[in-house]
C-alpha cells in the first residue's frame, strides 16, 4: 500500500511539474523574420510562466494567459505599495501571441524595466514546458525557493553575450570564458572618452514578492524571493 501510495504521488509531482506552461520571448536581429539561426539570435529575451502575476521591476505587474488554442494574451498592470502583487485591473495594450510566432516589437512591453536593449528585437514566440533562458549567456534570474537554486528560477529575462543596455553609462553585459558576469561600460574622464570592463556581483539578493499564484496563496510559510545574474549558455 505505502509502494503504490508513493508512486501515485510520484506520478502527482511528475504531471504537475509538466503542466507547467513557459512562454519564451526569443530575442533576433529587427528585419530577420525570426530566422537565420544562432548569427541571428540578438538582444534581451524573457522566459515568463502562464498564468501566473509577476513582476521583474516592481514598476508594472505582467500576467499571461494561456488559451487552448496555444495563443498568449499578456497585460500589464499597476504595481501597488503591498506585498502582494495584484493583476486583477489590466491597463494599455493588451498584446495576443501564438505558438511559433515571429513578432517585429513587443509595443510598449519591456517586461524588465531595468534591462531594456539599446536596440530593438524582433521576437520569436515559443510556448511549451521548458523556458529558453538557459541557452543564453547572461540571464537576470528570479529564484522562489529557500535558496538560489537554478531548480526553483520561476522566470528570467537573459541577452545575448555583448548586448547593449540603455544606461546613462553605455551599459553592455557580457560573460567572459570563464562564465563570469561582465558589464563594458564608456564615459568621459576630463573630457575624454574611456570604456572599461566591471565585474558584476549579483548574486542571490533578496527581493521583495515578485511572483504569486494560486498555489502560492496556500503556502502558510511562503519561502524566500531572490534575484541572480549568471552566466548560463553559449548564445
Amino acid at each position: 500500500m505505502k509502494v503504490i501510495l508513493s508512486l501515485i504521488i510520484f506520478t502527482l509531482s511528475i504531471v504537475s511539474v509538466l503542466s507547467t506552461s513557459y512562454v519564451n520571448f526569443i530575442p533576433y536581429k529587427k528585419g530577420s523574420n525570426c530566422k537565420g539561426g544562432n548569427d541571428n539570435i540578438k538582444g534581451v529575451g524573457y522566459s515568463v510562466p502562464t498564468d501566473s502575476c509577476i513582476t521583474f521591476d516592481y514598476f508594472r505587474n505582467w500576467k499571461f494567459s494561456l488559451s487552448s488554442d496555444s495563443t498568449v494574451k499578456f497585460s500589464a498592470f499597476s504595481n501597488g505599495t503591498g506585498s502582494d502583487l495584484d493583476c486583477s485591473e489590466p491597463f494599455g495594450e493588451t498584446m495576443v501571441v501564438s505558438n511559433g510566432q515571429c513578432i517585429e516589437s513587443l509595443g510598449e512591453h519591456y517586461f524588465d524595466g531595468y534591462f531594456v536593449p539599446q536596440r530593438s528585437n524582433s521576437y520569436l514566440v515559443t510556448i511549451g514546458n521548458s523556458p529558453s533562458y538557459s541557452e543564453f549567456s547572461w540571464v537576470n534570474s528570479f529564484t522562489h525557493g529557500k535558496g538560489c537554486s537554478n531548480d526553483d528560477i520561476v522566470f528570467a529575462s537573459f541577452a545575448s553575450n555583448y548586448t547593449a543596455i540603455q544606461s546613462e553609462d553605455q551599459r553592455t553585459v557580457f560573460c567572459n570564458p570563464y562564465k563570469e558576469t561582465f558589464t563594458n561600460y564608456c564615459s568621459t574622464y576630463n573630457g575624454l572618452p574611456y570604456c572599461t570592463n566591471e565585474y558584476f556581483n549579483y548574486v542571490c539578493l533578496t527581493e521583495q514578492p515578485f511572483y504569486s499564484s494560486e498555489e502560492e496563496s496556500n503556502v502558510e510559510n511562503p519561502i524566500g524571493f531572490y534575484k541572480t545574474s549568471t552566466c548560463m549558455g553559449d548564445l
